[in-house]
């Protein structure tokens, strides 16, 4: 996956909407934590291993482009932050990631740390605290990241130049819609 050219297209994206939407100076942080857990929300629904109670454990034919739609929201937030250079994982990194969620009963904890890792990432958005060589919200950031490709890799299948094709696709998709009035 080359991700300076995911970083690079976002950024275009993004600055896109800000123009179009005129939102130069707005705190967009929220927001696009917002998004970021509605989608990842999504990726759980249509993954649906969570759904003891349904017949149809079977994953949905949506699943990576809404895990496309989660990967677009972790681009935006780093550009926002600044925080780039955190999506930058050695493969290492993302089979130690890998290692956990083999290690979880299933993937729906994985799923739930997840979420607090990106829950803490904004709540701790303030802190100066260091842990290695990140802030304390940017350490959660990209822990969340690696489980994020973590997931995606081993509970999905996905490959991470698959996931780079759908990103583009995706992106295509969404600079149509915000010509069109989205």
């Amino acid at each position: 996956m080359d991700l300076q050219k995911l970083l690079e297209t976002q950024r275009e994206l993004d600055e896109s909407i800000i123009e179009k939407h005129n939102l130069q100076g707005m705190d967009r942080l929220p927001f696009l934590f917002q998004a970021l857990i509605v989608e990842l929300g999504e990726v759980q629904n249509d993954w649906r291993g969570f759904k003891f109670w349904s017949n149809d454990p079977n994953p949905r034919e949506g699943l990576l482009e809404e895990y496309v739609d989660v990967t677009h929201f972790f681009l935006s937030i780093a550009i926002h932050q600044g925080w780039e250079k955190a999506l930058f994982l050695y493969e290492e990194q993302v089979d130690g990631a890998i290692e956990e969620v083999e290690a979880k009963e299933d993937v729906s904890e994985t799923f739930i740390e997840l979420n607090n890792m990106i829950t803490e990432s904004y709540m701790k958005r303030e802190s100066e605290e260091k842990i290695i060589s990140y802030t304390l919200p940017e350490y959660f950031f990209r822990m969340a990241w690696g489980v994020f490709l973590a997931i995606g890799k081993e509970a999905f299948g996905f490959t991470l130049e698959q996931v780079e094709e759908a990103y583009f696709e995706k992106n295509q998709v969404n600079h149509e819609r915000q010509a069109n009035g989205y």
